[in-house]
């Protein structure tokens, strides 16, 4: 029994795991666990509606009653935020474009075209013979064929890469040219732009063209959910559980808490990426920083957020705008600087969220 139910949540039988590569059992394993978690939410939403429409609930009332207007009004909302929900299941967060068959072909022949060694002591202009990539993509899509470690090697001979002028790295994984502040996602197999997370909720990542949906999605559901638990919490002020049996109020009562919990957690998220978008940080950056995969940030210091160019500005980058041209650190000596000025979020007598 217990082998069938892991089979069920992870996508595969352990007589499959051993033809599966990991990559395959990890993408089979997300899609499971993101089809259950679609499941439950869509559960949960029908659950709670359907009992408060036919619980002795203000709602409850005005859906029966001959003027349905406050019904009406709350199955709207209810339909925005489902619409909300199924955009952001299907949209794009930023994937990073996969190389095409003949780039991949060239990358693939490089190491017949490098004729220097690179860890000599020539000018890096003439190190990698040019390719149609960026120049420091070319050089680790040639490291990567000669069989050397490119981040170990661009250390060495170039610096950091996220010091580079045009900054990225090559992914091991999907092979697209990781610029700054993209990461691989192991569920969805590639490169995301700006990577946030990824929702299990929604079966998606959030990244850079879909943070802004998905904080929308956040406050419309947050007002349903509200709107909900104040409706059920009318239902117990108008007619007390004692009056009507245990059933009625059974329902009711598994109703409030579902819709208790999930009030925390969409209203606790909300006010999380409120602060994120604010600050011009993702919860990827925000989390791993110091102990984590996010290289580019281990230099910076703890209470600065590299990217931020004012709340306005974060805002509207985010909401508005795309950022074709990639992502830059800022120098180490502004970083400095920026270590020094107090704001809203840290300074001499509280820092939050760092």
């Amino acid at each position: 029994m217990c082998l069938r139910i892991t089979a069920l949540l992870r996508g595969y039988s352990a007589t499959e795991a051993a033809t599966l590569s990991i990559q395959e059992r990890r993408k089979r394993t997300a899609r499971r666990v993101g089809f259950i978690a679609k499941a439950v939410y869509i559960g949960v939403q029908v659950l709670c509606l359907t009992i408060l429409l036919q619980s002795d609930s203000t709602l409850g009332q005005a859906w029966r009653s001959t003027q349905a207007t406050y019904a009406w009004s709350f199955l709207v909302l209810t339909f925005v935020n489902f619409v909300l929900y199924l955009a952001l299941c299907t949209s794009s967060p930023g994937y990073l474009p996969l190389p095409t068959a003949d780039e991949e072909s060239v990358a693939l022949n490089s190491k017949d075209q490098v004729q220097v060694d690179l860890d000599s002591d020539l000018d890096p202009a003439v190190r990698v013979q040019p390719l149609p990539y960026p120049t420091n993509h070319a050089n680790y899509i040639n490291l990567a064929a000669l069989g050397r470690n490119p981040a170990s090697e661009a250390s060495r001979a170039e610096g950091p890469w996220w010091n580079l002028p045009n900054p990225g790295r090559w992914c091991e994984r999907c092979h697209a040219w990781q610029e700054l502040r993209a990461k691989h996602c192991h569920a969805c197999m590639r490169c995301v732009r700006r990577f946030d997370h990824h929702c299990a909720w929604t079966g998606n990542c959030i990244g850079e063209d879909n943070h802004a949906r998905f904080w929308w999605f956040l406050t419309i559901q947050g007002v349903l959910i509200t709107w909900g638990l104040l409706d059920a919490i009318s239902a117990w002020n108008l007619h007390p559980v004692l009056d009507h049996g245990l059933f009625p109020g059974f329902k009711i009562s598994v109703a409030s808490v579902l819709l208790f919990v999930t009030f925390l957690f969409d209203w606790g998220l909300w006010i999380y990426h409120t602060f994120l978008l604010a600050t011009g940080r993702t919860t990827n950056e925000h989390m791993y920083r110091r102990h984590g995969p996010v290289a580019y940030l281990q230099h910076v210091p703890r209470k600065v957020s590299a990217f931020d160019q004012g709340v306005l500005h974060n805002v509207y980058s985010i909401c508005c705008a795309k950022n074709p041209g990639g992502y830059k650190l800022p120098p180490h000596d502004q970083l400095l600087h920026s270590a020094q000025v107090e704001t809203f979020w840290d300074n001499r007598y509280y820092s939050c969220c760092r």
